[in-house]
């Protein structure tokens, strides 16, 4: 039985992500396009440095020990401010901001030269996301982490098609 995450991600794709991360060692954690469940999930999970980029305002709900920083991922004054408080290289990093298929290659140009070990995308089954993974992921080691069960898609969001074939939903994994 897989225990809900309560994050916005499909709770076997999100489980699989975030257990990747803790096997691969990654003690430093930055999420762009965070919500409070995914980044209390994930230090729950063991993670000892966690930090979300949003353009909202810290969530209430939010670990007081996260770090949350209020800013656009792919603008260079919060980019400045997240390698500041890190002082580190963050060893993952999760994109899961804006997702058009411009902004999704603008994050990952910025961010993944400071990738340690793993770079996660959300939605890459999405139409405007899938083009961006596809061509990416044949160049660097990659994977897949597709639920393809309805149960936690319709869990996850509402309008499933019958015939299961889900637009959006999948994140594809970079190995550094």
């Amino acid at each position: 039985m897989i225990i809900p995450a309560q994050a916005n991600q499909r709770d076997p794709e999100f489980h699989t992500w975030v257990s990747l991360c803790v096997a691969m060692g990654v003690q430093c954690y930055l999420e762009l396009g965070s919500s409070y469940r995914s980044l209390n999930y994930v230090k729950a999970a063991g993670i000892d440095k966690v930090i979300g980029v949003d353009l909202n305002g810290r969530p209430s709900e939010l670990r007081d020990d996260i770090l949350y920083i209020s800013g656009n991922t792919h603008d260079e004054s919060t980019y400045r401010e997240v390698l500041t408080h890190l002082n580190m290289k963050p060893d993952a990093i999760f994109i899961d901001a804006d997702h058009s298929e411009e902004s999704v290659s603008k994050d990952f140009t910025m961010w993944w030269p400071h990738a340690n070990i793993l770079v996660g995308f959300h939605d890459v089954l999405m139409p405007s996301v899938a083009p961006f993974w596809r061509a990416i992921s044949r160049t660097i080691p990659s994977v897949d982490i597709c639920g393809r069960d309805l149960a936690s898609a319709r869990a996850w969001q509402n309008d499933v098609p019958a015939d299961g074939n889900l637009q959006c939903g999948g994140i594809g994994v970079l190995f550094k």
